[in-house]
Parts: structure tokens; C-alpha cells; sequence
């Protein structure tokens, strides 16, 4: 049975998500166009490495303050998904791989919203990966193209959620 909890210094260390698949196969990724975005054949995995996985798991326990937070989704005491608000900025929001379209994410996402406007937020701003799956997954929950910018990625997809 999955469980949710806000992640704190209590329930999340360095080595909380060493087991987390992070693993994405991309084929499809969106490139903006003169009318908007298409889909383009662009063909890699992102993944993570343990490095990575920790200095996250540092990342949202060193962040915690009033306009920031992150929920977590348990499989007894193992992290199988979660997402992490900083200001208004979504900044990480993943479901280990074999906990995929189980709901877990849509969970998470609600969850998210509903802290962010008790914090007083309007919307919250997402920086997305281009691949397909992940722009179809934030325009299934709601999300809509943003002018927001971020010189960060250029190849990420700007978008947001009004709360």
C-alpha cells in the first residue's frame, strides 16, 4: 500500500533514494516551431546515477524553509515517487519507473497544489523535459504552455498550473 508524507530531514537522508529507478527511454521529444511545438525523432535514456540521486535527496532536505516543501510516496520504506516545490517553481516530480501509471504521480501532484496555494501561490511553473511522455503527462494533469522563461535547459518545455 502506498502511503504519501512531506518529505523532512526525518523521513528523507542522503541514501533515500539510491534504489530509485530513475530511468526514462526517450524517442519523441517536443522542439518549439513556428506555430507552437511538433514532435521531433530525438532517441535517448535519462537516468541517474546514485550521485545524482543524493545530491537531490540534499537538494530538497537543504531547501526547507516556508515556500518550499516536497511530498513523497512510500511503498513501506522505500521512496517510489515524489515532487519537490521550491518558491513556485516545480523543480522535480518523478514516479520510479516500475510505479508508473498507478496514480501515484497524479497524487503527488495534487497534493503539491494543494500545499503551494496554502502557501499563497497562483500557479506553479515547470521547467519540463521535452520527451513526450513527460509534456503529455503535465498536459493530462492540467498544465498549460507557459511564456515563463528558463535560460537553464533550452530545450525544456516552459510550462505551468493555475491554481
Amino acid at each position: 500500500m502506498i502511503k504519501y508524507y512531506l518529505l523532512t530531514k526525518d523521513n528523507l537522508t542522503m541514501h533515500s533514494l539510491d534504489t530509485f529507478v530513475r530511468t526514462q527511454p526517450v524517442n519523441k521529444c517536443y522542439r518549439k516551431a513556428e506555430n507552437g511545438y511538433e514532435l521531433k525523432n530525438v532517441s535517448y535514456t535519462e537516468e541517474w546515477s546514485v550521485e545524482k540521486k543524493r545530491s537531490v535527496c540534499l537538494e530538497i532536505t537543504d531547501a526547507a524553509n516556508m515556500k518550499s516543501f516536497a511530498f513523497g510516496a512510500f511503498e513501506g520504506e522505500s521512496i517510489v515517487g515524489f515532487i519537490f516545490v521550491k518558491n513556485t517553481e516545480l523543480v522535480y516530480f518523478h514516479v520510479s519507473q516500475p510505479y508508473r501509471g498507478k496514480g501515484i504521480g497524479r497524487k503527488l501532484f495534487e497534493m503539491a497544489c494543494e500545499k503551494a496555494r496554502e502557501y499563497g501561490a497562483q500557479r506553479l511553473y515547470i521547467s519540463a523535459n521535452s520527451s513526450k511522455e513527460t509534456v503529455d503527462t503535465y498536459l493530462k494533469l492540467g498544465c498549460s504552455y507557459s511564456a515563463h522563461k528558463n535560460e537553464k535547459e533550452p530545450f525544456d518545455i516552459q510550462m505551468e498550473y493555475k491554481l
